[in-house]
C-alpha cells in the first residue's frame, strides 16, 4: 500500500464515519467507516516505515570499510620500485 492509496482509505473512511447518517438495516456505515480509518492510518505507518528504512539503508555506504586497493599488492617488498621505463597504469 502507497501513500496515496493509504490517504485515499483514510479519507473514505472519515467521510463514512462522521459525515454519512444513513442507516441500513443489517449493516453500520460508521463501523464500517471507521474500520477503514483504521487500516488507512495503519498503511501509512507502515508505509512510511518501510520507506525511511529503505532510505536509510542507502546511507551506510559512506561507514563501510573502503574497498582494498588492489593496485598495491601487499605482499611485495616495500623497497620494489618498477623501471620507469616501463608503461604506467
Amino acid at each position: 500500500m502507497y501513500i496515496g492509496s493509504a490517504l485515499f482509505l483514510i479519507a473514505v473512511g472519515a467521510v463514512l464515519r462522521w459525515a454519512v447518517s444513513w442507516h441500513v438495516s443489517g449493516f453500520n456505515v460508521q463501523l464500517a467507516g471507521l474500520i477503514i480509518f483504521l487500516v488507512g492510518i495503519l498503511g501509512l505507518i507502515i508505509t512510511l516505515i518501510l520507506w525511511v528504512t529503505r532510505r536509510s539503508r542507502g546511507r551506510g555506504r559512506d561507514d563501510r570499510v573502503p574497498p582494498r586497493d588492489y593496485r598495491r599488492d601487499d605482499s611485495a617488498p616495500r623497497d620494489y620500485r618498477p623501471d620507469d621505463s616501463a608503461p604506467r597504469p
